[in-house]
């Protein structure tokens, strides 16, 4: 019963964190002297497999698995008069794959190629984003090599970059510690792309394995720490040069501890040491005190970490909130959970305080079907919300199936205090046709007075090989 209460507190607190999360913006062109750099690169590359193969040979049979994602996402937007909306499509071809040549050398590979029909907000409508694409070398069972383009989505600056991350690991006093040092060129990805519901894109198809950041290079270490039975500890260290010049500096630090199941502590941050502010921090503390209820307690600050340069800084203004809040969880039996929520929100741009208040409710086999249901009331300087959702989950045959809606009330303070409606649906089908083929189709509806933006959905044909 303990379990089920850990387990539910952990996807509640990640879902907090990914509610959060922000898209990077627009492509900018930079100079030649990029485009030599990484040709030189890529041609290193090759050399570099070649010596690999010929040193450990090759496979009789190569090791290769992934998955083919095809899907089209359709979505309303404003028309070029700005008088209505019309309807667009987003068509997407993504492959990730893992390639082991021998048992110590690899290549992986995760990628899409995206086609739009929005010619007014996407005047170049073909796109190619490669999130990451390296070959990786094991020296040793605790020494690895990874060469290529990387993205490193820690909690310090969100960045990609073609170079090499160096990780060493290491079991001493039968605690496991694992090192890691990296560097290389900035690739661009700074631009933005609102409707992009698969994470950063990093380029275009026009500047594929050629263009970096004009002068922008980054270098870091990363160390983790596993105390068996006692805690994890995570310490990452960040640096953005540009021109030759240190512009950007960050350190973080993550922590979970383990030495007990009646209480734990967690959290993470980091600290921007140019500015001398924090940026992404939790602290929280959760406590099992009897068998059935759990009651955790959170300080979160959010201030968004981009690199200086990013186009980013052009659309938001970097402010940070905090949030203080209690949660208690409480098992009723196997199967059902019920939450309450309340949280202070301090917002640095204002000096008067919000508040959060929440409420759950969790069946996890009511006659086969998984029933949440949820309400949420935050009211503040900013405008007040009132949030009733309902999410059902059940499986046929071989279709897992999920439907949802609710109602929003709110008043952003421009209507004084009548509250305007708005309502939502959605519903979705997964399905495993054949082996190793998954169709999947999720349709979302939303609208209230102010946007038109109502229907939008996303088919999807995966195939795993």
């Amino acid at each position: 019963m303990g379990n089920q209460i850990l387990v539910k507190a952990a996807v509640w607190s990640e879902s907090r964190g990914l509610k959060r999360a922000t898209r990077l913006c627009r492509l900018y062109e930079n100079t030649a002297s990029s485009d030599m750099k990484i040709r030189y690169l890529f041609i290193f590359f090759l050399f570099f497999v070649q010596v690999i193969v010929m040193k450990e040979g090759a496979r009789s049979e190569i090791k290769f698995s992934g998955v083919s994602d095809t899907s089209a996402y359709m979505y309303p937007t404003e028309n070029e008069d700005l008088t209505g909306t019309e309807t667009n499509w987003r068509f997407q071809q993504g492959v990730l794959f893992d390639v082991e040549f021998t048992d110590t050398f690899g290549f992986h590979l995760n990628s899409r190629l995206i086609y739009r029909t929005n010619e007014y907000e996407n005047p170049e409508q073909l796109a190619f984003n490669c999130y990451y694409g390296y070959f990786q070398y094991a020296f040793t069972e605790k020494l690895v090599m990874q060469m290529g383009r990387i993205m490193d989505a820690g909690n310090l600056a969100l960045t990609y970059f073609d170079g090499a991350n160096l990780e060493y690991g290491l079991s001493m006093f039968k605690q496991d510690f694992t090192f890691n040092l990296y560097g290389g060129m900035l690739v661009n990805d700074d631009y933005l792309d609102e409707d992009s519901i698969a994470g950063f894109n990093s380029f275009d198809f026009k500047n594929f394995f050629i263009k970096q950041r004009a002068g922008d290079y980054t270098a870091g270490m990363k160390t983790n720490c596993h105390i068996k039975d006692i805690a994890f500890v995570g310490v990452d260290y960040q640096t953005l040069f540009n021109g030759g010049s240190l512009v950007e500096q960050y350190i973080s630090l993550d922590f979970d501890t383990l030495f007990s199941k009646k209480i734990r502590f967690y959290g993470y941050g980091t600290f921007d040491l140019i500015e001398g502010l924090p940026s992404n921090t939790l602290a929280a503390t959760q406590i099992n005190a009897v068998d059935k209820l759990s009651v955790i307690i959170e300080h979160e600050y959010y201030r968004p970490v981009y690199p200086r340069d990013s186009y980013f800084w052009n659309y938001f203004i970097p402010y940070g909130n905090q949030e203080i809040s209690c949660m208690m969880v409480y098992s009723l039996t196997e199967y059902v959970t019920a939450d309450i929520r309340y949280g202070i929100i301090l917002y640095e741009a204002e000096g008067t305080p919000g508040h959060e208040v929440s409420a759950g409710f969790e069946h996890g086999s009511l006659y086969n079907t998984r029933i949440k249901v949820n309400g949420e009331y935050i009211f503040g300087p900013e405008g007040d919300k009132i949030t009733l959702m309902t999410v059902l989950n059940r499986r046929f045959f071989i279709i897992d199936a999920i439907a949802g809606g609710g109602i929003v009330f709110y008043q952003d303070g421009e209507g004084g205090d009548t509250y305007d409606a708005g309502i939502y649906g959605m519903g979705g089908a997964e399905a495993s046709i054949i082996r190793d083929l998954l169709l999947s189709v999720t349709m979302e509806y939303y609208h209230n007075p102010k946007y038109n933006y109502d229907l939008r959905g996303i088919f999807s044909l995966k195939y795993f090989f």
